[in-house]
């Protein structure tokens, strides 16, 4: 297999590496962590090297500990946080399946310690990564050993949920496949021509697959969110999952929707896209500043007709806004895209699901006046934590029986695979995608 040169880090510009023992730092101490903007690297190899070291730390950040603990010889407990970090980041770019050179990884990794201004530990950071090295497939055997939480690197706690929720074979699927690199789905704005996209894609080199959704997924995507394609608004990023919600939607497209928690927008932009010539009234709310500005920039960039709102959906007039259709993709713990944001796994607290909970049918509740009789609310979360789905809508509908019924999802829309015994829709991650649970609600008769 062929080794990729690395850039060395003995140049002006702060290396990939640098910057991501800094981050790296701040979020071991704070569970916080904001990634760096490409224009802080001089190369785009650069920007992606400081990404892979960022996310494969934070994803397998317990397996990492423990083979910390093996190289050394040393408890944890017995290592300083600065050095433990940067053995993490040789490590993290040793065990990858697309190899980069060891010698200099290692050499690198050691140059931190110059950065960090304690030279003298250079000599046990180049010793334990050589450790490393000489021990990994024993020690990848050792790990066989372990608890699924720590071989897949997870919490404890979140992994015995799941195994009491969906099994302990779809867990362990589950918790692999949030392992692995997130995938690039995408949707083709229908007002650009699809064979001339499918062409430019090719010319560009971005190899793609398309899905059964509609869709298509990218396998290369280094590059596209720098190219004209993504400018031009030819294209919107939406998980697999995603879109399968947008299938919900669409048969039901009426004159006058609501997409209630609407940023960054891929499920109100497809929909507009899809149900063009019915729709009299899209409104899509948002109350974060920054969400609602990232919503305005897309809105832009799509040449969206919808109306875009800042403000809280519970100030929301519910006797003057009626729809026919109404979208909450409630705010959540969104244990569901931990493949795309692994730090969510460490960042969650089991007391989180019930606290979710209470403002999730807060909201439902103001909001089910603003769908008219004979109307649809659809009810969305990327969770996958009962707490925040399922029990949701249970004590929802025991509470507004007479006006809300439940509705079976529809084997046409969605694959049967993905419908549950009681008519939800519940994708996991590893039916390809994020995970993702909707529910859809029809409103019977007037309060």
């Amino acid at each position: 297999m062929s080794k990729k040169k690395i850039k060395s880090s003995k140049t002006k510009e702060k290396s990939a590496r640098a910057y991501a023992l800094d981050d790296l730092l701040i979020w071991f101490e704070s569970t916080t962590i904001r990634f760096k903007d490409r224009k802080n690297f001089n190369l785009p190899a650069n920007f992606a090297l400081y990404r892979l070291i960022i996310s494969n730390v934070i994803r397998y950040r317990d397996r990492y500990l423990f083979l910390i603990e093996k190289i050394t010889k040393r408890p944890l407990k017995k290592l300083d946080l600065y050095v433990q970090v940067v053995l993490m980041i040789g490590i993290a770019q040793l065990d990858q399946e697309e190899k980069l050179d060891d010698y200099a990884v290692v050499n690198e990794t050691v140059a931190l310690m110059n950065y960090l201004k304690k030279p003298y530990l250079k000599g046990f950071i180049n010793g334990s990564l050589r450790s490393y090295l000489r021990t990994r497939e024993s020690l990848e055997k050792s790990l066989l050993n372990q608890k699924l939480s720590l071989q897949s690197s997870h919490p404890e706690w979140m992994v015995q949920r799941w195994e009491a929720f969906y099994g302990t074979e779809q867990t362990r699927l589950i918790c692999h496949f949030n392992n692995q690199t997130p995938q690039i789905n995408l949707v083709l704005n229908p007002k650009f021509e699809k064979e001339k996209l499918l062409e430019q894609f090719k010319k560009a080199n971005f190899s793609y697959e398309e899905l059964d959704s509609g869709g298509f997924l990218i396998h290369n995507p280094n590059g596209l969110f720098d190219s004209e394609m993504y400018r031009s608004g030819s294209f919107l990023v939406q998980d697999f999952s995603a879109q399968l919600i947008n299938t919900i939607l669409k048969p039901l497209s009426k004159k006058r929707i609501l997409d209630a928690c609407a940023s960054p927008g891929g499920k109100l932009f497809n929909l507009e896209w899809t149900a063009d010539d019915q729709i009299e009234k899209l409104v899509g709310i948002e109350i974060s500043k920054g969400r609602f500005k990232r919503l305005i920039e897309n809105k832009k960039r799509y040449q969206s007709q919808a109306e875009i709102i800042c403000q809280d959906v519970l100030a929301l007039d519910e006797h003057q806004n009626q729809f026919e259709c109404v979208l909450l993709d409630a705010p959540c713990s969104a244990t569901g895209t931990i493949r795309k944001h692994p730090e969510i796994k460490w960042s969650r607290q089991l007391d989180d699901f019930k606290f979710n909970q209470q403002k999730q049918l807060q909201l439902l509740n103001h909001l089910k006046k603003t769908v008219c009789q004979n109307g649809y609310l659809i009810y969305s979360t990327c969770s996958m934590e009962p707490e925040e789905n399922q029990q949701v809508i249970e004590i929802f509908l025991k509470e507004n029986h007479e006006q809300f019924e439940l509705i079976q999802m529809d084997p046409q829309n969605i694959p049967t695979s993905m419908i549950t015994v009681e008519g939800y829709y519940q994708h996991l991650p590893s039916q390809q995608g994020m995970g993702a649970f909707a529910a859809l609600l029809k409103r019977k008769c007037n309060f």
